[in-house]
């Protein structure tokens, strides 16, 4: 089923079914939920741009922001290229997660290998905010979730 929404428009509602504040580009603290507590921990400036991106993948995705979703969206940017050292090494990270749902992030990590990321897309931000979610998927080959 074709979703004729924009990214911004896809992006702001997964901010608010996610309980989060705001976009990552922009803020200065994020939401971080760990066995049901949640805590606002500093966004530095200079990851703003890879977490917002982080952002938007989850919504090309599909990939929940639960422990196993962080999983696969990691093991999907790998996948599909991570294109940074901070990315790179959250990722990683991520994949220790993988260990409660190995077969879902393996599938997530095959998955990416199919697609591209935003980390090595040289459209800016504001741009692909204002693309519609279905040609942002087909530019960068993600299968619809």
């Amino acid at each position: 089923m074709a979703d004729a929404r924009t990214v911004r428009d896809a992006l702001r509602e997964y901010h608010r079914e996610n309980g989060f504040k705001g976009d990552a580009m922009t803020a200065e603290t994020l939401q971080v939920r760990v066995l049901g507590y949640t805590a606002d921990i500093p966004n530095p400036r200079f990851q703003r741009h890879l977490l917002a991106r982080h952002d938007v993948h989850h919504v090309l995705t599909g990939y929940a922001t639960t422990l196993v979703g962080e999983a696969e969206i990691g093991a999907w940017e790998l996948g599909a290229g991570p294109g940074h050292w901070f990315v790179l090494l959250n990722n990683v990270g991520a994949l220790f997660l993988g260990v409660v749902a190995p077969r879902r992030t393996l599938r997530a990590f095959r998955r990416g290998r199919a697609a591209r990321s935003l980390y090595n897309d040289d459209v800016p931000y504001e741009e692909l905010l204002d693309m519609p979610l279905d040609a942002l998927r087909a530019r960068l080959g993600i299968r619809a979730p």
